[in-house]
């Protein structure tokens, strides 16, 4: 099957390689000086740290440019012309996750991870296609997943520190295309 149709049947796609090494270490350089927010969610009190991509930045250019426009609407099977994006960039440290939900808007979201955890530090990314089917993704460095999040209910586990990784961070840069 194309990725299209991967897409058109779960409603996602994984990239294994949508970022190099050297894209990823320079994306990871700039985004701390991006304008940041604290993020509450519900009132179970989830928050993470979400940054601004100004339109300067090379991480607002990359998700503008030719290639990822290509893969994200030649995936999605959905047509480009005047189209928008939402653009942003989520820290989450131990403790920290983001909870079962639907989005409220947007066609297709593209999520880059910068920096990934181990699977024992927790992190991991579900995309639920149906009731009780839910895929696991513990994206790494340069991984992406595109996906309709308006129609996926998603969520990821709590950072948690361990022996080998005392302070887990996880990163990741999100482009929300509307059409």
């Amino acid at each position: 099957m194309s990725e299209k149709e991967l897409y058109l049947q779960h409603r996602f796609f994984f990239f294994s390689n949508l970022l190099d090494k050297t894209s990823t270490q320079h994306f990871l350089t700039e985004f701390p000086s991006f304008s940041s927010r604290r993020v509450v969610c519900g009132g179970a009190g989830v928050s993470w740290d979400e940054f601004a991509v100004p339109e300067e930045s090379q991480l607002f250019r990359f998700f503008h440019s030719e290639k990822i426009l290509s893969i994200v609407f030649g995936t999605a099977g959905i047509p480009r012309q005047n189209y928008k994006a939402s653009i942003w960039v989520n820290r989450y440290k131990e403790g920290e996750y983001i909870n079962p939900h639907r989005d409220n808007g947007g066609s297709t979201q593209l999520l880059v991870c910068l920096r990934g955890t181990d699977e024992s530090n927790g992190g991991g990314l579900f995309l639920e296609e149906s009731k009780g089917v839910a895929h696991h993704l513990q994206l790494k460095a340069g991984e992406a997943v595109l996906f309709e999040a308006t129609t996926l209910k998603h969520w990821t586990t709590p950072l948690v520190a361990t022996p080998n990784h005392k302070s887990p961070i996880r990163e990741v840069a999100v482009a929300r295309y509307y059409i």
